[in-house]
């Protein structure tokens, strides 16, 4: 190895004793100033070629041509096979042979084409239409100084000899007179060679024919001499050269050489490989190195995989398992270097397969210790992440497998936490885990009222040493679970989603179509996985958020299935509760950027398109989120439209009401209608009575189509201007007469309410969030907030008590249906047992927030003292809000706005 390019631990540099060796030594540096291996530096130093390179190679474009015409010829010598024709014909109309025919293309072809039946060239030679052909054929063989049964043997090596005799004599004919020819004319004339090349044809089917030898005994050389007696023009052949004519036949028959099998026929196609290359017509072109790598990856790149794989699979011998590594890695870089993404793909599925990942979900509750204790499995593991981590950019369908691998990596709990911990706007930390509590294995004896309600409040779990069965892990399993955990955390995954805003948009793409589709809702109840939809949806959320500065390129698709994940939700799942927290994670991250502010918060009615009784049972964490959104981001809100969804949805959370009714729409299948429609009110309003009828009544199909509609798949979520309008005017018709709204509220969450009244005050007394645009949706929200503590009834001691039993109630009827004993309770599916799990969390929340009747009198006395002190700050900074408008109207004209938009509302 050249010590020039290369350094090796082994060498020494002895000291500087010189001028010479000081010269040497500064080329040295010069060569390389950096002390980094060339290869290292400028990539694999590719070797130098050994012959000048020819010049005028072909383009790119000739060699494409090239490929074309060999193809064409294929097809052509397909044809041939079956009619020969046919095949000429076609290759003529492709433009392979000239037309008129040429009699030296013909010849060429049926020469040097390896793809013809040799019976067929036979009988097309045979044909006394072809005799023109069948000399020029006969010339292209060179028998000079050759006995004549060695001239036959390559003679017929080229063609079968058909059955029939006056077709043999033929082509016999022909080649008796080229090997005279050649050979200097030594027989007497052209018929003595005839007669004596027949001879030899008659003495191979004598000897080695097996239907000959049993009706006669074979003949000896006597007899072969005897019947060419007086042949050469009434003379003898020489005694000589017939001996050793005969002895040659008789020990090896003349036969076509690929009717044999074995060692023979394989002997032959390689001399006919070696003779094709040592044509002195064909030129050999020197081309630099490399030129056609892409060319003969494309080529060879399926069976090199194939053998890889068959090698890894069946090998156990280390050595062997790390070279089929190592290939698998090569082929990567290859086909990532010439960005061969359904390369890529196809290898990254191959993987994916090795790594036993994908195996059916039975048995993901074994999957640790099968992973631990399988060396290829975690091989290949590392080989596909570490590949997903530096050439991310090609991978396309291959997304699915990894993300699969992925999903089953957190079933099995071998994730590392960073990727199962998720942000959450309840919990005191601000996070909260995806990991639900394994339930340890009930006995018989345990299964009544106070282990169940101990169940519902989260009580039990599996120990260290057991599964979520009850099994019972032995030392071994437990050294494969380290193992197969210390694996996954050298490939390091959570990287992989944080290095995704690298990705190139193509890539990127392919990669939300994945997520997409794991989080999808399927209509099968029973195989829904909603384990598995959360957590993707997760993954989704962090990706989206990895790459908001390019968000705008793939958010209608991201929002869509957010669309039908809410909109669709017929009751509060974990699903959907995650998907409403995602929403608002995202938007409170992408509210910063001012250009995107108006979209985003567009798409937050989203939330308000949600059936009413589910969004009230999300109550607290859209409130809770939507303090977090405002505190950080109000600052950048500016718009009317935009104010109004966030206070209806203030509204809606805090004090359960109906959402607005051009945003309720009327609920159809959005996977078969693009489009969903929102009857709005048309009914001439003449009182407050009739103005809430109007809001609180369902909308229903009028045979008229709304002005307003949802277009999942557009930019934004189209509420139209006039239906906006309508919002604010029907909100701005009051009756100064009355003081209630008469909004139809329903049962409102506590918790909910205390915090959209802290979200509220904290807008108000930022004198720079409430202004002229937003000024009557605040004091509507204010008096819907002060609605809602006063008619709403508070909780009773007893709500705790009811909600248990009723969550007890469901609980045991899903341990009914599943026949509840110590195996059938590890029969449990994951969606079933997730749902009881969810159950118990929103009970033990419920109970936890019950204070006693007092406290609860207290708080909301409290938060009546905070609103009327809202109000009261509002009364006073009205003038100053209205400012602008004040100064371009009368005093009395004044008075008029200030009254029916500020005054009065608050004094109601």
């Amino acid at each position: 190895m050249n010590s020039k390019y290369y350094t090796t631990s082994q060498s020494l540099t002895r000291p500087v004793s010189s001028g010479y060796a000081l010269a040497l030594s500064l080329q040295n540096i010069d060569t390389n100033r950096t002390g980094i291996p060339r290869e290292s530096r400028h990539g694999p130093k590719i070797r130098q070629n050994r012959q000048i390179i020819s010049i005028n190679l072909p383009s790119q474009e000739d060699l494409k041509k090239i490929k074309h015409d060999k193809k064409i010829l294929k097809q052509g010598s397909e044809l041939f096979n079956q009619n020969p024709s046919l095949g000429i014909n076609f290759l003529q109309e492709n433009r392979i042979f000239t037309n008129p025919l040429q009699i030296n293309e013909i010849v060429k072809f049926l020469k040097d084409n390896p793809m013809l039946d040799k019976k067929i060239i036979g009988e097309y030679l045979s044909n006394r239409k072809n005799i023109a052909i069948l000399e020029e054929y006969v010339t292209t063989f060179h028998f000079d100084d050759m006995r004549i049964d060695e001239a036959l043997r390559i003679y017929l090596s080229e063609f079968r000899l058909p059955g029939e005799a006056p077709l043999i004599s033929t082509l016999l004919e022909h080649f008796a007179a080229h090997w005279r020819e050649c050979n200097n004319f030594q027989l007497a004339n052209n018929d003595a060679a005839f007669g004596l090349a027949y001879a030899c044809i008659m003495l191979n089917t004598d000897q080695h024919n097996t239907n000959v030898r049993r009706q006669s005994s074979p003949m000896t050389c006597e007899d072969f001499k005897r019947n060419l007696s007086k042949m050469n023009n009434k003379e003898n052949f020489d005694e000589r050269m017939l001996t050793e004519i005969y002895n040659a036949i008789k020990s090896d028959e003349i036969v076509m050489p690929t009717e044999h099998t074995g060692h023979v026929r394989e002997s032959y196609l390689w001399k006919l490989m070696l003779k094709r290359s040592s044509t002195t017509g064909e030129k050999f072109l020197h081309v630099p190195s490399g030129s056609y790598n892409y060319d003969i990856f494309t080529l060879i790149w399926g069976q090199t995989m194939a053998a890889l794989s068959f090698v890894f699979e069946k090998s156990n011998y280390d050595l062997v398992i790390q070279k089929s590594i190592q290939g698998f890695s090569k082929c990567a870089r290859i086909a990532a270097y010439y960005f061969m993404s359904d390369v890529f793909d196809n290898l990254v599925i191959s993987l994916c397969k090795f790594t036993t990942l994908l195996n059916s979900r039975e048995w993901i509750e074994n999957l640790p210790i099968q992973f631990g204790l399988n060396r290829k499995a975690r091989l290949a593991a590392t080989v596909v992440f570490n590949i997903a981590h530096v050439h991310g950019d090609i991978l396309r369908d291959g997304w699915k497998n990894i993300l699969e691998c992925i999903i089953h990596l957190y079933k099995a709990n071998l994730l590392p936490s960073v990727l199962v911990e998720v942000e959450d706007f309840l919990d005191p930390t601000g996070r909260t885990t995806l990991i639900k509590e394994q339930t340890a294995q009930i006995q018989k004896s345990d299964v009544g009222l106070f282990s169940s309600l101990a169940f519902l409040l989260g009580g039990g779990g599996p120990t260290d040493s057991t599964l979520s069965s009850g099994k019972q892990v032995t030392f071994e399993e437990q050294e494969a679970i380290k193992i197969a955990t210390a694996c996954i955390e050298e490939c390091h995954l959570e990287q992989l989603l944080q290095e995704t805003k690298f990705l190139i948009i193509d890539s990127l793409n392919e990669f939300l179509k994945a997520l997409i589709y794991g989080c999808q809702i399927s209509p099968d109840s029973q195989k829904f996985d909603q384990d598995a939809a959360v957590f993707c949806l997760e993954l989704l959320v962090k990706v989206i958020l990895q790459n908001r500065d390019r968000v705008t390129l793939f958010w209608s698709t991201v929002r869509h299935q957010f669309y039908l994940i809410l909109v669709n939700a017929n009751e509060k799942s974990f699903l959907v509760e995650r998907t409403c927290v995602g929403l608002l994670r995202i938007a409170a991250r992408l509210l910063r950027r001012e250009e995107l502010a108006s979209e985003i918060l567009a798409s937050l009615r989203i939330l308000l398109l949600m059936k009413p009784h589910v969004i009230h049972s999300l109550s607290s964490e859209i409130a809770f989120g939507l303090h977090e959104l405002l505190r950080t981001n109000a600052a950048n809100i500016h718009k009317s439209d935009d104010w109004f969804t966030l206070f209806s949805l203030l509204e809606v959370v805090g004090a359960a009401a109906h959402p607005p009714p051009v945003l309720q729409p009327i609920i159809q299948n959005p996977l078969n209608d693009k489009h969903i429609h929102s009857s709005r009110s048309t009914t001439n309003i003449e009182s407050d009575n009739e103005y809430s009828d109007c809001i609180t009544t369902n909308t229903i199909d009028k045979g008229y189509t709304s002005d307003t509609e949802v277009y999942p798949r557009s930019d934004y979520i189209v509420v139209s201007h006039d239906d906006l309008e309508t919002i604010r005017t029907q909100q701005s018709i009051l009756n100064q007469y009355k003081i209630d709204l008469n909004e139809k509220l329903s049962r409102h969450d506590r918790r909910a309410l205390i915090k959209s009244c802290e979200t509220l005050s904290f807008l108000i007394r930022d004198s720079t969030h409430v202004t002229e645009e937003n000024f009557e949706y605040c004091i509507h929200c204010i008096r819907t907030f002060i609605e809602a503590t006063v008619t709403q009834q508070t909780y009773k001691q007893k709500s705790k008590i009811i909600i248990i039993n009723k969550n007890l109630k469901q609980y045991r009827k899903t341990i009914s249906s599943n026949s509840l004993s110590n195996e059938n309770l590890n029969d449990l599916t994951n969606n079933q047992l997730g749902q009881t799990q969810f159950i118990s969390r929103q009970s033990k929340l419920d109970y936890d927030d019950e204070d006693d009747q007092e406290s609860i009198k207290q708080e909301y006395q409290s938060l009546a003292l905070q609103l009327l002190d809202l109000m009261h700050t509002l009364h006073t900074r009205a003038s100053q809000i209205y400012k602008h408008t004040t100064l371009q109207q009368t005093e009395q004209t004044t008075s008029s706005i200030l009254w029916y938009k500020c005054w009065c509302p608050i004094l109601q």
